[in-house]
């Protein structure tokens, strides 16, 4: 019951509270069943030997008790009592059931959702070394596979293991000696069973999570980019490796089945062998088989109920077993996750500099540093530009002013206020941030510029403001649905500068104080990259700009321009400056146009 109670610990207060609840009706239903079994066999005793009603003490007492007229009129109460009780108990199961799997899939809401916000709220550092299709295998697939493997199976272990508890000591209280015989024998064949499979199960659990992740990586990759792959003509490369992942995720799957179910059918045919093995001891002792039918009857009803109870808390076991390894998955993505709390509701004040102070930056698994010991200052309303070869720090730099990376050492300060957890989301409300690559939703071209809102809250004046700057404006009025027109999944109707523009009036849509630009003009052509600047060359001295150039050209209108190589300022100072007295910022130059 390990991965059980593993599972459970996930829970929050509020839902382990809700766990203790059902545990009366559980017990109820076990009760129910009892009594259904207890009243069929002395109604069994009275249709075959109706002398039994003056035999039996407790049948006497009962029909004096009840003041009944007739035999017969007694016969038909305990037939009915028989019948009722077995409605009463079957239909009190399904409720117990439908609470048991209502609660249970519940909970594959509220996990998933937990999950999605603890992979949402966790630094930008650990994306860079996770997979996104593991992490939507684990919040799509996984938590699922959790709940039908782990959480709902504890919970049948509980349930039906007070059933067949139940059912046996009634068994014991009718017959201790055969009762004991037969719970020995099936707890020996189900713990020997699940002893012999419970290391396999495990370890076949585990590999079928390896391979869960790398089907899905591979339809992400092969969906992702379809178009390469098709002018590639690798299909078949990409099928192959479907292929062979999903087959073996297949057989790990077929095989916790069948093991799942494996002592079943051995069980109903030791069932069927032992009720005419308690024939056979009525006849070898010599007694009459009228005697033997309520027995037989008991038995028959008692293993009509025992063994299923019995076959479900083994099933259970082997799926809590198999999905062990999900459970430990789940848990480590959830703990210890930084939760960095609402969105501030002002922004952080911006009147005078941004500094950096003694800046570097490491990242994990590397060696060497990405940055090293930068020092920079960025005044209000300022426009800067960050300038080097491929590789040199310029985007890792703008990260950190983002602040979706953590420095190494050093530090950064807005006003003389150092950045810093509790006043990020302050500072981010100052930004507008273009990147090189845009995201974009299978959602309309206003839903994309005012990423986070649903059209009923976009504000259309900031829309169409933005998207003039961007030089977007006009190419949507051509459109027959304007700003409503879908992009597409990730904005696959639409070309690369289409999608570029997109971005930058996504960046100009909240009217930040600071725009930052990261080579937001590499996928545009020198047209639209000119009359886009030029938008941009307006705003200089009425915000703070922060940009990475693809082209040296489009920084020569910038205050201060920053030439970094290997993680180090080399040099700085205005464009003219810097073509007189630097031999890289020329070097630059030249090489980029």
């Amino acid at each position: 019951m390990k991965p059980f109670w593993d599972a459970f610990r996930l829970l929050n207060k509020k839902e382990q509270k809700e766990v203790y609840y059902l545990l009366p009706a559980i017990v109820i239903r076990a009760l129910l069943e009892v009594a259904a079994i207890m009243f069929l066999s002395p109604f069994l005793s009275l249709v075959t030997n109706p002398d039994s009603l003056s035999q039996s003490g407790f049948l006497s007492r009962l029909y004096d008790s009840l003041r009944f007229s007739s035999p017969g009129a007694f016969f038909i109460f305990m037939g009915t009592v028989s019948l009722v009780l077995i409605v009463v108990s079957n239909g009190f199961s399904m409720l117990v059931t439908w609470l048991l799997l209502r609660f249970s899939w519940l909970r594959d809401y509220t996990l998933s959702h937990r999950l999605l916000a603890a992979y949402l709220h966790r630094p930008y550092l650990f994306f860079l070394g996770r997979n996104t299709a593991d992490m939507g295998k684990n919040m799509l697939l996984e938590v699922q596979q959790g709940i039908r493997g782990v959480l709902i199976p504890g919970m049948q272990v509980v349930a039906n293991g007070v059933v067949a508890l139940a059912i046996m000591l009634l068994l014991i209280l009718m017959n201790p000696l055969m009762a004991l015989g037969l719970g020995v024998f099936l707890a020996l064949a189900y713990l020997g069973i699940y002893g012999s499979l419970r290391r396999y199960l495990g370890r076949i659990g585990k590999a079928r999570m390896q391979e869960s992740k790398e089907r899905f990586q591979t339809v992400n990759e092969a969906l992702g980019g379809v178009k390469e792959i098709k002018l590639l003509a690798k299909e078949g490369f990409f099928l192959d490796r479907y292929a062979q992942t999903a087959r073996r995720y297949a057989h790990y799957m077929a095989q916790s089945e069948v093991m799942a179910f494996l002592p079943k059918y051995l069980l109903d045919t030791l069932a069927f062998g032992g009720l005419v093995g308690i024939l056979l001891y009525f006849l070898m002792a010599g007694k009459n088989l009228t005697d033997a039918l309520p027995v037989i009857g008991l038995y028959a009803f008692a293993g009509y109920r025992l063994v299923p109870a019995l076959q479900q808390v083994y099933r259970s076991l082997s799926s809590m077993r198999f999905n062990a390894a999900v459970i430990k998955d789940i848990a480590q993505d959830l703990e210890g996750q930084p939760f960095q709390g609402s969105e501030a509701e002002r922004a952080l004040a911006f009147q005078n500099e941004i500094r950096l102070e003694h800046l570097s930056f490491h990242y994990p698994d590397t060696q060497g540093a990405a940055l090293n010991d930068i020092h920079l200052s960025i005044r209000k309303n300022q426009s800067v530009a960050f300038v080097g070869s491929t590789g040199s720090g310029k985007s890792t730099l703008v990260d950190l002013i983002l602040g979706l990376l953590n420095p190494s050492q050093g530090s950064i300060h807005i006003d003389g206020r150092p950045l810093e957890f509790k006043n990020l989301r302050a500072w981010q409300k100052n930004l507008g941030y273009v990147p090189q690559s845009i995201y974009l939703t299978d959602a309309s071209i206003a839903e994309n510029i005012a990423l986070g809102y649903t059209p009923s809250e976009i504000d259309q004046k900031a829309l169409e403001k933005a998207a003039r700057i961007a030089n977007l404006h006009d190419f949507v009025l051509t459109l027959e649905k304007g700003y409503e027109t879908f992009v597409g999944e990730r904005g696959v109707r639409l070309s690369g500068g289409q999608r570029q523009r997109i971005g930058i009036a996504r960046a100009l849509y909240h009217d930040p104080n600071i725009l930052i630009l990261d080579e937001a003009t590499s996928a545009l052509d020198n047209v639209t990259e000119e009359a886009v600047f030029s938008a941009i060359n307006k705003l200089m001295g009425q915000k703070t700009i922060i940009m990475i150039a693809h082209r040296i050209s489009t920084v020569k209108h910038c205050d201060a321009i920053f030439v970094i190589e290997a993680g180090r300022i080399v040099s700085q100072g205005t464009y003219e400056s810097l073509v007189s007295s630097s031999e890289r910022f020329r070097a630059l130059a030249q090489v980029k146009g």
